[in-house]
């Protein structure tokens, strides 16, 4: 799903200016929001022309039963020591 805020991003990124964009590649950018609260990702096709190619934003994350553009942000450390435990 592509809702029109990529192009903000690329234009923030300067993409068409980038030393990527003009290899002769193809590229796939990806952008990671990660939030202290919620945290998403998006991904969008650079062409080696400068151009892009809208490609979605990731909706379907694993152990949920329905679809959303953010999910709570979650993260585990290994416990080093006992004494480590909250």
């Amino acid at each position: 799903m592509y809702r029109g805020d990529m192009e903000v991003h690329r234009e923030r990124m300067n993409i068409s200016n980038s030393r990527a964009a003009k290899s002769n590649k193809n590229r796939i950018l990806v952008a990671i929001d990660f939030g202290t609260t919620y945290s998403a990702i998006a991904w969008v096709r650079a062409t080696a022309r400068g151009g892009s190619q809208p490609q979605g934003i990731i909706q379907n994350w694993p152990g949920k039963a329905n679809t959303e553009d953010k999910v709570p942000t979650k993260m585990g450390l290994p416990r080093q020591r006992p004494e480590d435990e909250i």
